[in-house]
């Protein structure tokens, strides 16, 4: 399953995870959503919901059993791609407007590099 609603996730989870349990598998999303190990496509809001929301597994690089540190650009990239969204649940919130400002100053002989990166992975 690479997308899917609420119930493939449960699925998914009672199949490859050995829950054996509804409840224990939703529980169990919360937590791996929480953690970024998937995420609602639509909603920045990292939990599993029962109202028609598809989610995505996040890319294995990504995951943070790996520990993995993002690099700023990364971040940089990632916040560009949220102010593309256009959606008012997706705006950025003031401390990451704050740290979208301080990236591009920090990063504004590449800033052209970074969005174009961007917007060729929101497609």
């Amino acid at each position: 399953m690479t997308v899917g609603g609420r119930s493939d996730l449960i699925a998914w989870m009672m199949k490859h995870l050995d829950v054996e349990d509804q409840t224990e598998a939703l529980h169990l999303g919360h937590l791996m959503s929480a953690h970024g190990y998937f995420f609602p496509i639509d909603d920045h809001v990292l939990t599993v919901k029962a109202d028609g929301t598809f989610y995505r597994f996040q890319t294995p690089y990504f995951w943070p059993s790996n520990c993995w540190e993002p690099e700023n650009t990364d971040y940089a990239v990632y916040l560009c791609k949220r102010t593309m969204q256009n959606k008012t649940r997706l705006e950025l919130a003031d401390y990451e407007a704050e740290n979208l400002a301080r990236l591009q100053k920090m990063f504004s002989r590449k800033w052209e590099f970074i969005f174009m990166q961007a917007e060729a992975q929101a497609k």
